[in-house]
């Protein structure tokens, strides 16, 4: 069973929401018969159409996946690490490049991000400081292992998020619908999903801070944004602490939130 963080898991539900949410109200069948069969495969291609749908399935099977059947790993905790896991970052030394920063599964600043799956990542799973290991033909030394999250990573990761939040909403509020009928109406549907992705976003952030008690600085620059979002013609959500893949990740690691 491949593992991911808490952090990483709260993203991948954000994701699964918005492929489950595109994929109940986006789909091609739907729309060829909207239409009227050949006439809309004149228009737009029915064959770009029915291959769209089946990335759109395959990323919400991958999304699935990789929350409901995943190890979750908390890293709310603020402490060192003495054995590395998903969420850690290691130190290491070798003759060949000298010291060298890797992260298990996690973005952090200056560090090389490896899969536990990698070459890398296996020879790093489970070892503490002192390992030494050959990975083709070079010798490493594991000199130190630390949390991402007590490197502060949470903190630079959520505000990363709400950069890109802001940047996407611009761009999307300033967009103008075309006049075309039918590309008005694809691009109508692919309006009120990205809002909803967008609020699932904001909400995430919501929890986010609570689950990592940090300050809600994120949230609250995201309020008067939220507000102008939730103005806009968007597709029915639930709230996200109550969808079937919170609930998950919720029982797995005792969140009361």
């Amino acid at each position: 069973m491949s593992k991911i963080t808490l952090f990483t898991a709260l993203e991948t539900l954000v994701t699964y929401l918005h492929m489950k949410r595109t994929n109940e109200y986006d789909q091609p069948g739907r729309a060829v018969g909207e239409e009227g069969g050949a006439t809309f495969g004149k228009v737009t291609g029915i064959e770009e159409v029915i291959a769209k749908h089946a990335v759109i399935v395959g990323q919400l099977k991958t999304a699935y996946e990789k929350l409901f059947n995943s190890e979750v790993i908390d890293d709310r905790i603020h402490q060192e690490s003495t054995k590395i896991d998903v969420g850690c970052v290691v130190k290491v030394v070798s003759t060949a490049y000298g010291e060298e920063i890797y992260s298990i599964e996690v973005d952090v600043n200056n560090a090389h991000r490896v899969s536990a799956q990698s070459p890398m990542g296996k020879n790093l799973i489970n070892k503490q400081i002192g390992f030494r290991f050959i990975l083709g033909d070079t010798n490493f030394h594991i000199t130190d292992v630390w949390s991402a999250h007590g490197e502060g990573e949470i903190k630079n990761r959520v505000s990363v998020i709400k950069d890109k939040i802001i940047t996407q909403a611009e761009k999307m509020l300033e967009k103008e619908v075309s006049v075309m009928p039918v590309a008005k109406k694809d691009e109508a549907m692919a309006r009120k999903l990205n809002i909803c992705y967008l609020l699932d976003q904001i909400s995430m952030l919501e929890v986010m801070e609570k689950i990592y008690n940090l300050d809600n600085n994120a949230s609250e620059s995201l309020k008067e944004l939220k507000a102008t979002l939730e103005r806009e013609e968007h597709f029915p959500m639930d709230e996200i602490t109550k969808t079937s893949g919170f609930i998950h990740l919720a029982q797995k690691v005792n969140l009361n939130i």
